[in-house]
C-alpha cells in the first residue's frame, strides 16, 4: 500500500435514522424517475441490486472460493477512503485535502465506477481501520464516535446494491491518517520498539484490537438491518493491512476470534510483499493476501502456487494500476490458483467538478486522464472479464446523471463547471439562447478534467446550458438539468454534499442520502440554519422535500451578514411532497446585490417545525 498523501494530523446515527424515516416518503416522490428510491423504513435497502454475483456468502472450499455451487474468482479495486477520506474534506476542489468523511456522492460514484469497470469485489481499508483522529470510529482507545458509522454503513449498503463484495482490513501496519496497530500501542503506553512487536504479544494490545473488532462486527447497519458480521456483502475480514512481524499464534488466535463473531464470513491475512509463513500456518485463516508494486503477474503465479499448496486461497489484494496495459494478464486469468486480484487504487469524480486527486503514483480515474491511463483502464476491465468469466461490463449501463454546478461570467464569457457521471466516457455541452433550441457547442466530447470550461463564443441575451454524458461512440447516456443566466450573471448550484459553498451552518444539521440526492435538515423538531454568502447576490432558490408547504424561514442580508431581515419567499409546489422557495435580491426585492457588494441568504428551521429536507440550492449573482 503506497503512502497516502496526507499525514495524520458528528451527529448521532439514531438521529440520522429518525430523519431518514421522516424524509424518505417525501424525497421518493420528488426524485426524477431515473433516480427515485422506493420508500423504505430505516433498516431496509432503498434501491434494488444491480450486480450479478448473488446474495449468498462467498465460501472457501480448500484453496478456492465458491458462491453457491460455482467457483468464485474476481478482480476489482481498492477504495481505501470509503469510510474516512484524506483527499477531500469539504474544501475547494483546487486545494489540498483534509481528513474528513467522504461525501455520499463520492462513495456512490466510486463504487459504481468500480462496478462499471467489471469489479465484483472492492477492498476498503477505512470501513474497518478508523482510529486515532477526531472523526475516526475510535478517536482514542476506549471511545467510540458513532457518527463515523454513517459513511461506513452507506458504503456497505451501496456495495450491496451494486452486487459488490467487500474485503475489509481491521488494522494497519503503517502510520497512515486512518490509524493502525501503532496507535493501539501508544494508546496503551506500550513500547513501539522492535517494529511494534508488543502488538502481537501483549494481552492488553490484543484486548484493545479485539474490542475494536467486536464493536465493528456487531454494529447493525440501518440501511440493511444486518450486523456487519451477518451481511454477505462483506466477503472477508483482513486481520490487518500489510502486517509485519505476525506470529502464527497471533494470527490463529485473532482469526479464530473473528470467526467466532462472523462464522459465515472469511478471514484474510498477509504481510504485504511475499507470503507469510505465519498465515500459512494458521488453520483459521482462509485467504493469504500478497501485494505487488509494480504489478507482476508471473510473481503472482509463483506465490499462488505456494499458498494453494498449503491449502489456502490466494488473492493479490493490491497491485499497482500504473502500467497495467503492459502486463500479460493471461498469466493471472488462466491460473485457477489465483482467486482474485485488486488494483490500487480507484478515485471518484469530485463533488463539484473534476476528479478527487491523489498523488501516490497509482491513482486511477475512469475513463482515464491520459492516453496511458485510458489504456490501463481497458486492460483492467479485460482482467475483470477474464477473472469472472463474463463479458466486460457496459459502463454506460450504470451511468448516472451529470450535474451542472456553476456558470460564472468572466470578462464577457461564461465559464461552466459540472459534476460528472459514473460510466460516462466524455461530456458534450449544449447551449440555448433566449429560450431557443439546443445546439451542441463542443465539437468533440470533453473530459471531466476540462471543467472549468469556457464558452469562448458566449452570445448576448439569456443563455442556457446543459451537459450530456456520452459513451465512447458518442451516444448520449444522460443529460443534466438546464440552467440559464442573463448577460453578466453567474450562478452556482450547491449539491449539499459538503459545506464548501456555505458561509455558516449550525452543527446539528444532518445529511440523509436518498437515491442520488442529499436531504439536509436538523434532527426532528430541532432548530437549525445554513447561510450562503455570494458577491452581488441576486436570487436564491431552495428545493425542499416536505409533506406540506414547508415551515421554513428565509432571511436576507444586503451587507453580507451583518444585518438580517426576514422575507416571504415565493413558494411553488414542483411535485407531490416537493417545493421550491425563491427569494430575489438580498433585500428581497430583486436588487443587484448591493451593486456588486456581498449579499447573504439564510434558511432556518424553526424549533418544533414539521420535517423538511433541503435537497438543492441555486444562487444567482451579478455585478
Amino acid at each position: 500500500m503506497p503512502s497516502p498523501r496526507t499525514a495524520r494530523t458528528g451527529g448521532h446515527p439514531r438521529a440520522a435514522v429518525a430523519v431518514l424515516a421522516l424524509l424518505l416518503p417525501l424525497l421518493a416522490v420528488g426524485l426524477p424517475a431515473a433516480s427515485r428510491a422506493a420508500p423504505a423504513p430505516a433498516g431496509r435497502s432503498t434501491t434494488g441490486t444491480t450486480g450479478s454475483v448473488g446474495d449468498g456468502f462467498v465460501q472457501r472450499d480448500g484453496s478456492r472460493l465458491t458462491l453457491g455451487a460455482a467457483t468464485f474468482r474476481f478482480a476489482g479495486a481498492n477504495l481505501y477512503w470509503a469510510g474516512l477520506d484524506e483527499n477531500v474534506g469539504g474544501v475547494s476542489p483546487a486545494q489540498a485535502g483534509t481528513v474528513d468523511y467522504p461525501s455520499f456522492f463520492r462513495i456512490r460514484d466510486g463504487l459504481t465506477t468500480a462496478r462499471a469497470m467489471g469489479a465484483t469485489v472492492v477492498r476498503a481499508h477505512t470501513l474497518g481501520v478508523s482510529l486515532g483522529t477526531p472523526k475516526a470510529l475510535t478517536p482514542s482507545l476506549g471511545t467510540t464516535n458513532p457518527a463515523a458509522f454513517a459513511t461506513m454503513d452507506y458504503s456497505v449498503a451501496q456495495a450491496k446494491r451494486l452486487g459488490l463484495r467487500l474485503v475489509v482490513p481491521l488494522t494497519d501496519n503503517w502510520e497512515y491518517y486512518h490509524g493502525g496497530r501503532f496507535d493501539i500501542l501508544r494508546g496503551l503506553g506500550l513500547s513501539t520498539a522492535d517494529n511494534g512487536a508488543l502488538f502481537y504479544t501483549d494481552n492488553r494490545a490484543r484486548a484493545a484490537y479485539q474490542g475494536g473488532v467486536r464493536t465493528l462486527l456487531t454494529h447493525v447497519n440501518p440501511w440493511t438491518g444486518l450486523t456487519y458480521a451477518a451481511d454477505p456483502t462483506i466477503m472477508a475480514w483482513d486481520l490487518g493491512n500489510e502486517l509485519q512481524g505476525m506470529t502464527t499464534e497471533w494470527v490463529q488466535t485473532d482469526a479464530t476470534f473473528v470467526k467466532g463473531l462472523a462464522p459465515h464470513q472469511l478471514v484474510a491475512a498477509g504481510q504485504g510483499s511475499g507470503v507469510s509463513g505465519a498465515v500459512l500456518g494458521a488453520p483459521a485463516v482462509d485467504i493469504s493476501d500478497t501485494h505487488y508494486y509494480p504489478a507482476d503477474p508471473h510473481r503472482m503465479e509463483t506465490d499462488a502456487a505456494r499458498v494453494t499448496s498449503a491449502g489456502k486461497v490466494f488473492v493479490a489484494g493490491e497491485f499497482g494500476s500504473t502500467g497495467a496495459a503492459g502486463q500479460d494478464w493471461s498469466a493471472v486469468t488462466g491460473d485457477g490458483r489465483i482467486s482474485g486480484a485488486l488494483y490500487w487504487s480507484l478515485f471518484p469524480l469530485a463533488d463539484h467538478y473534476g476528479y478527487v486527486r491523489h498523488d501516490d503514483g497509482y491513482t486511477l480515474h475512469y475513463p482515464g486522464d491520459t492516453t496511458a491511463m485510458r489504456a490501463d483502464v481497458v486492460a483492467l476491465r479485460r482482467l475483470a472479464a477474464g477473472m469472472t468469466g463474463r463479458a466486460s461490463a457496459d459502463p454506460g449501463a450504470l451511468a448516472s446523471t451529470p450535474l451542472l454546478t456553476g456558470i460564472e461570467a468572466v470578462d464577457g464569457r461564461n465559464v461552466l463547471t459540472w459534476r460528472g457521471s459514473a460510466g460516462a466516457d466524455g461530456y458534450l455541452v449544449q447551449r440555448s439562447v433566449d429560450g431557443g433550441g439546443w445546439t451542441t457547442i463542443t465539437p468533440t466530447p470533453l473530459s471531466a478534467n476540462d471543467a472549468p470550461w469556457t464558452d469562448a463564443t458566449t452570445p448576448a441575451g439569456v443563455v442556457g446550458y446543459r451537459v450530456l454524458g456520452v459513451d465512447p461512440a458518442g451516444a448520449v447516456l444522460d443529460t443534466s438539468g438546464d440552467r440559464s443566466v442573463a448577460a453578466g450573471e453567474s450562478l452556482v448550484v450547491d449539491p449539499l454534499e459538503d459545506w464548501y459553498l456555505t458561509a455558516a451552518h449550525t452543527d446539528n444539521l444532518l445529511r440523509t442520502p436518498v437515491g442520488t440526492q442529499i436531504a439536509v435538515s436538523p434532527p426532528a423538531g430541532a432548530p437549525g440554519s445554513v447561510t450562503w454568502n455570494r458577491p452581488g447576490l441576486r436570487s436564491a432558490t431552495f428545493a425542499v422535500a416536505a409533506a406540506a408547504i414547508p415551515d421554513l424561514r428565509v432571511l436576507v442580508s444586503p451587507d453580507g451578514g451583518s444585518t438580517w431581515q426576514a422575507v416571504a419567499p415565493t413558494v411553488r409546489r414542483t411535485a407531490a411532497g416537493a417545493f421550491e422557495l425563491s427569494v430575489s435580491g438580498p433585500g428581497g426585492s430583486g436588487g443587484s446585490g448591493g451593486s456588486g457588494g456581498s449579499g447573504a441568504v439564510r434558511l432556518e428551521w424553526p424549533a418544533g417545525g414539521a420535517a423538511a429536507g433541503l435537497t438543492g440550492v441555486v444562487l444567482t449573482s451579478g455585478s
